[in-house]
């Protein structure tokens, strides 16, 4: 009945035509993740521990969603990259190392085509949540110029090859 009333096209309903949703998890999540988590120490640069398993929950209500409109817009935006990937390794704080950044930019095209693979379609990206606020758990520092360099040489890159025609937002 509360699906309805957000996002159903009825006079007693709000209409809700655009979402974001967290990459792994945000700061209000109770516990932190992200889709390719690995013990300390260990990094996995192929992916191949990459899982949306984690947020199984949402992405049924996100089905139940769509089921009302098939027309609704998600943008999502990351809180942090795995912690393996940044120059602290912890979800807290840190930078993206730049040797990560091909890697960084692949996790975002996995992440694209797992949710189509569920029915769920991804508008826009955007590379950081919060790029110059590092105190969340999770979060992560990324500058302007980090940002731009990312996307120029590794994530827009990344997605034309996949084929890939969701947008990118810079600087959320």
């Amino acid at each position: 009945e509360l699906l309805q009333e957000l996002f159903g096209n009825s006079e007693n309903s709000i209409g809700v035509s655009y979402l974001r949703l967290s990459v792994g998890a945000s700061d209000l999540n109770s516990t932190v993740f992200t889709y390719d988590d690995v013990p300390a120490g260990e990094t996995d640069v192929n992916l191949t521990q990459f899982s949306l398993s984690k947020d199984l929950e949402v992405i049924n209500l996100l089905k139940e969603i769509l089921a009302i409109n098939p027309n609704i817009k998600i943008i999502a935006a990351p809180w942090s990259p795995p912690s393996w990937m940044k120059d602290n390794s912890n979800s807290k704080g840190g930078s993206l190392l730049p040797q990560y950044y091909s890697v960084y930019a692949q996790y975002f095209v996995k992440y694209i085509q797992q949710m189509n693979a569920q029915g769920i379609a991804i508008d826009a990206i955007t590379p950081q949540n919060e790029p110059l606020h590092p105190g969340n758990n999770p979060s992560m520092y990324m500058t302007a110029a980090q940002q731009a360099n990312f996307i120029k040489n590794n994530l827009g890159p990344a997605f034309q090859t996949a084929g890939i025609t969701t947008k990118i937002v810079t600087y959320d």
